[in-house]
């Protein structure tokens, strides 16, 4: 057991050297995995030995030090590490208690798992950090994506490039309806091209971040996009469970329907941010007479 213990040892040592070649060759299995908790850019479970070095490579230029560090083995042999890192924005300290354990197998670290005493404050840390690139750049997909799909992916990438005449041209139906579920100042049906533009601009100054991202086709023809969005007011983050079915016709996007797995905490963060005009203002009452009370 001891011998696997310095087996960590040298992984470190070697990477504060910047000798990946040796963790590559002698340290790291070439089945590795290694597990990132949470839900920020560089949470995901790394496969293999080219994935795991790229995420090394990412986290050295998260700037996190790490001090008070503790070596241990259990039973089965597994090494546990355990330590504190340290992050510094815009002048304030972000501290994160963290143990690491490390399954070894032939010899060769094979199976990691970290984990963390605060995943509230490491999320905020790599979400200040690190961005994600525009959709669908960040996605991986399958060589050949249905027709419907590329539909989607393309109104998400003219989306995040502001492009929208091609999505009121070439991607929304004249007719299209946007049904954005709940009680609360977004919440309602948008018929028409314009209404869904209008509610674009707004959901954009919600400031609602979005990760795992998955399309999927349904029997007729639907597309289903499943993510979670993540939004932040004062130190509350917020995290937002969705799927969103896209219905094509004519080669166009027709409806969609926004689905939530939980509304009462869309509808308290929208209320948060965005606030009602007058009731005489607020109302569509066409040809209504407004009332004067002295």
């Amino acid at each position: 057991m001891a011998d696997n213990t310095q087996l960590i040892f040298r992984m470190y040592d070697c990477f504060g050297k910047g000798d990946m070649e040796t963790i590559r060759r002698e340290i790291f299995h070439p089945e590795v995995t290694w597990r990132m908790p949470g839900h920020h850019p560089l949470s995901a479970t790394m496969r293999g030995v080219d994935e795991v070095l790229a995420f090394f490579q990412a986290l050295f230029t998260a700037g996190i030090k790490v001090d008070n560090a503790h070596f241990g083995t259990l039973d089965d042999g597994t090494v546990i590490e355990k330590h504190v890192g340290h992050g510094m924005l815009d002048g304030k300290e972000f501290l994160f208690p963290t143990a690491t354990s490390y399954g070894i197998k032939d010899g060769k670290i094979f199976d990691v798992q970290v984990h963390t005493g605060d995943q509230h404050t490491v999320n905020r840390y790599m979400w200040a950090v690190f961005q994600l690139k525009p959709i669908p750049d960040r996605l991986q997909m399958p060589v050949q994506v249905p027709a419907n799909v590329q539909m989607v992916l393309r109104m998400y990438d003219c989306f995040g490039k502001g492009d929208m005449d091609t999505i009121r041209n070439e991607i929304f139906d004249p007719e299209i309806v946007w049904r954005m579920p709940g009680h609360h100042p977004l919440s309602g049906d948008m018929t028409g091209v314009d209404e869904v533009l209008a509610f674009f601009g707004d959901l954009f100054r919600a400031g609602i971040v979005v990760d795992n991202v998955h399309f999927g086709l349904l029997d007729d023809g639907s597309v289903i996009e499943k993510h979670t969005g993540h939004g932040k007011i004062g130190e509350e983050e917020f995290i937002f469970p969705t799927a969103t079915s896209y219905m094509i016709a004519n080669g166009k996007i027709r409806a969609v329907q926004v689905h939530t797995g939980d509304q009462h905490t869309v509808d308290r963060y929208m209320w948060t941010v965005f606030k009602l005009r007058d009731i005489q203002h607020r109302l569509d009452r066409p040809n209504a007479k407004v009332w004067h009370y002295h």
